[in-house]
């Protein structure tokens, strides 16, 4: 994801977010260097600042009658984006949701989707909690991917997850080569190795069972059931313990 759709994602629109993204390049300037530099036409670029503006993103000063525009604090887009949540979870708070014990099945498409699929899984993880995992261990040359791999790491880790891992031996040395310095120590204690060459990549928490792939539009079944959950954890175990 890029910072204009980064944006975009806490509610700018694309003008908006180019607009803001240019300002915090330029810094202080008047419209016409910066309706070059958003790559917004000229005649939309007042009612694009107005917004800004009103959204607490954007400033100005007037020198000589003209006006300088200039972003405000980017702690500004945070506070917009809890503003965002807040008003989401007060929506949810008002709406009678009834909740089922039932086996289901999702797909989500895109990393983003993905990722917002595993952070509201472990949102609410306690300390020490097991969280199970099968990989081929195959490394990948896309770096958004990479990118996802990283950041997977790191949230698990965020949450002091206990995260268990079981890796293809075949794929034991190209994995161990792609691990940075610093995540060495933590990632050979979590980690085994198999004989067994898994097909995909495979997350068990708690009644939870995700199925990755990576190939094309990288995608994820999500499928939330007590006993299949059973069945991969305890398969994981068996392997584990051989």
């Amino acid at each position: 994801m890029n910072n204009i759709e980064e944006l975009q994602s806490v509610g700018l629109n694309k003008w908006e977010s180019q607009t803001y993204l240019a300002l915090l390049e330029l810094g202080e300037t008047k419209t016409g260097e910066l309706s070059k530099k958003a790559e917004v036409p000229q005649s939309k670029i007042y009612p694009v600042l107005d917004s800004l503006i009103k959204k607490g993103l954007v400033s100005y000063i007037v020198k000589g009658q003209i006006k300088f525009f200039r972003a405000s604090d980017y702690k500004r887009i945070l506070t917009l984006f809890k503003e965002k949540e807040e008003r989401v979870r007060n929506l949810l708070k008002n709406i009678p949701i009834k909740q089922e014990e039932r086996d289901s099945v999702e797909i989500f498409q895109g990393l983003k989707a993905i990722r917002i699929m595993l952070s509201s899984l472990i949102e609410d993880a306690k300390k020490g909690e097991d969280l199970y995992g099968f990989s081929t261990g195959e490394t990948s040359e896309n770096e958004e991917i990479s990118d996802f791999y990283h950041w997977w790491g790191e949230r698990k880790r965020i949450a002091k997850l206990k995260d268990h891992l079981l890796l293809s031996e075949k794929n034991r040395k190209e994995f161990e080569n792609s691990i940075i310095p610093e995540d060495k120590s933590y990632v050979k204690k979590k980690t085994h190795y198999s004989k067994i060459s898994f097909p995909g990549d495979v997350a068990i928490f708690r009644e939870n069972v995700i199925l990755f792939n990576y190939e094309s539009i990288p995608s994820a079944i999500l499928i939330k059931s007590k006993e299949i959950s059973r069945q991969y954890k305890d398969f994981f175990l068996s392997i584990q313990k051989n």
